[in-house]
């Protein structure tokens, strides 16, 4: 079962099928879970306690027993006397629910209580039970709303064998009798009187964040919890330019990527890949703590893989890896073979000689050739970058992060082209470490601030500098106040960590002594 309790103190086993989903757990009329271990949490006896629960009957179809005066949505009696939430009257008409101590005692805990659900019923109802010992009155909430009061004695010498959710009782065949047909959630129980009057139900809390929290001895909100585990994309074949930056010169389909998993995956999950950024989705093969998948598509641009451990419509924790597809280098024309005198140029294995001993001097003089370009400011990437960031004086490590910048599917302005994607590694309180984009950005801005002439309009040229044709443009407002505000158009969205790179005023060009009130961004 992937229904937890949040307590720790408690396991759940299923009868028949209840049908979990990310809101509710739908019992169908044939189904339960029983709560086993520590059943001496239930023992109320004449201790306080507090009981609640939300439910939603399913009306439909209820024939014979389901959703009839026997059935019981919570059961701690088991042909013992203990206490249960039962079903006063669903089938026809409106719907009733009520609580029930079965030892009921004449003059003392009275007749069961019952609560009103409207036969329309388009909601929940929450209904809690709260007995305070020390004034020996039970409280009935619905919605937050004390709808009664009872004065009572407990005495519950209970012994019952588990909790039964869903039904009255479930024989050793594993099936049920007297079930309930519909929506439960949120069933908590307490050992202490939570409410004297009324409140307005909120989400449960745990741990600090609730007073109540040492004596809550379940917690069950009986909803699908997502998947807690991450995965990492370790590897992939076809990993050209060299093997292992995740650079390739082959987008042909057939590739297989293979990765590993944080933690077992249990019954109903999987490792599922995307290949597109997150627009399509692949199921993974599984081995233990290992998954691998095949690439069936062919790519013509760089592109992203993302992996996560999905359930149903649940999903765990997004990884993402960018693969980057550049062109074969050409082969460079050596330049000696044709130098050979023509006596020996008709000897092919002299020839082959002289191409072996002269072919890596030309890769290497190739490359000599190429060293400036792979370190111009516009075309450096990853350590060439840094090493021009050396000799500018500014590292790609940010000494303030930059926080909410982190890609987000459903999070205005962090959408693809807008976030920045998290690496394994990386921190959850922001960004310290810029990735090329940003930090040529950044390196801009310290040569164009060590050539700025200290003029307004030098300012200006620089930022023109900085974003040239990307669409942006710089003005500046002189308060004549030793301030100046900064006015920035755009004719497009601009992606979170440049926007936080120019209102963090990492890009700051301004006179010493002088301050910048604001930089304000408009699209236009």
């Amino acid at each position: 079962m992937d229904l937890i309790d949040l307590t720790g103190r408690h396991t759940l086993l299923a009868v028949g099928a209840p049908q979990p989903d990310a809101s509710s757990t739908y019992f169908n009329g044939s189904s339960a879970l029983k709560v086993l271990g520590n059943l001496a949490d239930f023992y109320f006896e004449n201790a306080s306690f507090t009981v609640e629960v939300d439910i939603w009957f399913d009306r439909s179809s209820n024939t014979g027993y389901i959703n009839s005066m026997q059935s019981r949505w919570l059961d701690f009696i088991d042909g013992q006397w203990g206490w249960a939430v039962g079903c006063s009257y669903a089938a026809e008409g409106a719907p009733l629910t009520n609580w029930q101590p079965s030892n009921s005692i004449p003059g003392q805990n009275g007749s069961d209580l019952a609560f009103d659900i409207p036969s329309s019923q388009s909601a929940f109802a929450r209904m809690a039970v709260c007995f305070d010992a020390e004034s020996g009155i039970t409280r009935y909430f619905s919605d937050g709303v004390l709808v009664a009061t009872k004065t009572v004695t407990f005495t519950y010498p209970l012994h019952a064998s588990r909790l039964l959710l869903g039904a009255t009782y479930s024989p050793p065949d594993n099936t049920v009798e007297y079930p309930v047909k519909g929506w439960m959630r949120n069933l908590r129980i307490t050992k202490a009187a939570r409410y004297t009057a009324a409140y307005t139900p909120e989400d449960f809390a745990t741990g600090d964040s609730d007073p109540y929290w040492s004596s809550t001895v379940l917690l069950l909100p009986l909803v699908k919890q997502p998947p807690s585990q991450r995965v990492t994309i370790d590897s992939m074949t076809a990993d050209t330019a060299p093997g292992g930056d995740w650079t390739t010169y082959d987008g042909s389909a057939g590739r297989t990527v293979s990765g590993s998993i944080s933690a077992t995956l249990i019954d109903g999950q999987a490792v599922t890949v995307s290949f597109d950024g997150g627009a399509t989705w692949a199921t993974a093969t599984t081995s233990g703590l290992s998954w691998s998948i095949i690439d069936p598509g062919e790519h013509v641009t760089s592109w992203i893989i993302v992996a996560r451990v999905s359930a149903g419509t649940q999903s765990g924790p997004v990884t993402v890896r960018s693969v980057s597809l550049v062109p074969p280098p050409a082969e460079i024309e050596n330049p000696y073979p044709p130098l050979v005198t023509s006596e020996h140029a008709v000897r092919p294995r002299f020839m082959a000689t002289v191409e072996a001993l002269t072919r890596p001097l030309v890769r290497a003089q190739s490359l000599i050739a190429a060293m400036p370009a792979a370190f111009d400011l516009d075309v450096a990437e990853g350590v060439q970058l840094d090493a021009v960031g050396l000799w500018v004086g500014r590292s790609r490590y940010l000494s303030i992060p930059i926080s909410g910048a982190w890609f987000s599917f459903d999070v205005a302005g962090l959408g693809f082209d807008e976030g920045t994607w998290k690496g394994p590694f990386d921190a959850t309180t922001g960004i310290s470490r810029l990735d090329d984009g940003p930090y040529r950005l950044l390196l801009k801005a310290r040569i164009a601030a060590n050539q700025w002439d200290g003029t307004r309009q030098g300012a200006v040229d620089a930022w023109s500098v900085m974003f040239d044709g990307t669409g942006v443009t710089f003005q500046i407002q002189d308060n004549a106040d030793m301030s100046m505000d900064v006015l920035v158009y755009t004719d497009h969205p601009l992606d979170a960590v440049t926007t936080a790179l120019i209102t963090g005023g990492y890009l700051g060009i301004k006179p010493s002594g002088v301050t910048i009130n604001s930089y304000t961004i408009t699209e236009v």
